[in-house]
């Protein structure tokens, strides 16, 4: 697992471009090339969960930065799909055999739960009684 900044632009991640390691870097940039649109590469967080990233998720993208309301740096863990799937695997065994939803999900697989629960410990739809 490796730990990389990223800048977070309308709940998009992107990876800072060839050359610029910070925010404060990235703002010197803009203000000294006057810059509206920034390429890069973003990442696809659809099938995992900030801070844990997917090394495999990368595509080109470009920010028009005259459309964003604000941008911020950002720490994420970035790690295989394969390492992630065994330890999101682990987890869900760990944490979720208590809930009443397990039994329903894990007959659809892992990716039922990516929506809602993180490899850092939270779950949006936990619940362990009908209460």
């Amino acid at each position: 697992m490796e730990k990389i900044k990223l800048i977070r632009a309308e709940h998009e991640f992107y990876l800072y471009p060839e050359g610029i390691s910070s925010i404060e870097q990235l703002v010197r940039f803009i203000n000294k090339y006057n810059g509206v649109f920034l390429f890069t590469r973003k990442i696809d967080d659809k099938t995992c969960s900030f801070p844990y990233l997917f090394t495999e998720n990368l595509c080109d993208a470009g920010i028009n930065l005259s459309a964003v309301a604000s941008f911020e740096e950002v720490e994420a863990n970035f790690l295989s799909e394969s390492e992630y799937n065994r330890r999101f695997s682990e987890y869900v065994q760990e944490y979720c055999y208590d809930c009443i939803y397990y039994e329903e999900e894990r007959s659809e697989g892992l990716d039922s739960h990516k929506d809602h629960l993180t490899l850092g410990g939270r779950c949006f739809r936990k619940q362990t009684s009908y209460d």
